[in-house]
């Protein structure tokens, strides 16, 4: 078990990619913990909700995360969004929220 021992934190871990990988990390030992907008349902990761286009969201469940386990040993920093369409389809408001998210997200994390 590769990751047997180790707290990781997997943002965006409700669906996807995120919860692909948040059950692969867990089935090797991690305590995962999966921040995201959205519950779920995943095997083996505990469900933090947090938006992470917040930076205090993110610090409070970085936090907690801390305060349960008294440590972080792995980020997956995998929250996104995207939007398809042209420039001209794009709203400025649609821009700015897949800034926050996919920029800031990471950054806050």
């Amino acid at each position: 078990m590769r990751f047997q021992n180790k707290v990781v934190i997997v943002s965006g871990g409700s669906s996807g990619i995120g919860l692909e990988t948040g059950q692969r990390l867990s089935g090797e030992g991690a305590r995962v913990y999966n921040l995201d907008i959205v519950e779920s349902e995943a095997v083996g990761s505990k469900f933090i909700p947090c938006d992470v286009s917040s930076f205090d969201q993110v610090q409070n469940a970085v936090q907690s995360v801390i305060a349960a386990e008294g440590k972080i040993d792995a980020l997956f920093a995998n929250a996104g969004i995207h939007k398809f369409g042209t420039i001209e389809e794009t709203a400025i408001e649609d821009m700015q929220k897949i800034i926050s998210i996919n920029c800031f997200g990471i950054f806050y994390l």
